[in-house]
């Protein structure tokens, strides 16, 4: 956090995380962290900044309760989280995309928390839709620079959460258009077939 951020949260010096999304359900919702708290200790260890909350919280044992410090707003707080792997919500369903759209001849997952942190994507920012697993080398979907990671957000008007909406958007049609997440970026692509 920095000093700005800390000033305007009043907080008299930076540090500490601030929270910006809560993954509804999970064990910080469960445990009462809110977003725009700001968490400075977990079990009595200052934490700085991302990587040091999440190495505090990846050394202390699953099935365990993390004790935060947090602010929230000018008061102090005591949280209890149940520490517990990520949720794989909803299942990942591995698929092979078979036929000639253009995303064919790729393998997808849909995506959870479980997955991507397994992936070691950011678990937040990736908490659901549709991502690109695998694309075979020479197809549509490679010919149009579709990659492994990459997370499909929309297709012909069709939001994409899960494998099931990606058939309905590609079928009967010969033209597309394909939104999609590579990393922060939001990226658009328009196909005819």
């Amino acid at each position: 956090m920095s000093s700005a951020i800390a000033s305007s949260i009043g907080i008299s010096r930076p540090g500490g995380v601030l929270i910006k999304q809560i993954f509804p359900g999970g064990p910080a919702d469960q445990g009462g962290l809110m977003v725009g708290d700001v968490i400075r200790r977990v079990n009595a260890r200052e934490v700085n900044d991302p990587r040091g909350l999440s190495y505090r919280i990846a050394i202390s044992p699953i099935g365990e309760i993390a004790e935060l410090d947090v602010f929230r707003g000018k008061e102090r707080l005591t949280l209890s989280i149940p520490l517990s792997p990520p949720p794989e919500v909803p299942p990942r369903n591995v698929t092979d995309i078979g036929g000639t759209s253009p995303v064919a001849v790729t393998r997808v997952a849909n995506l959870s928390p479980a997955l991507a942190e397994e992936l070691g994507l950011d678990i937040m920012s990736r908490a659901q839709g549709v991502i690109i697993l695998d694309v075979e080398r020479d197809s549509f979907a490679a010919r149009i620079r579709l990659k492994p990671g990459d997370v499909f957000v929309n297709i012909n008007g069709h939001v994409i959460v899960r494998i099931a909406d990606i058939r309905g958007a590609v079928e009967g049609t010969r033209e597309w258009v394909i939104t999609f997440k590579r990393g922060n970026q939001e990226l658009k692509i328009a196909v005819r077939g």
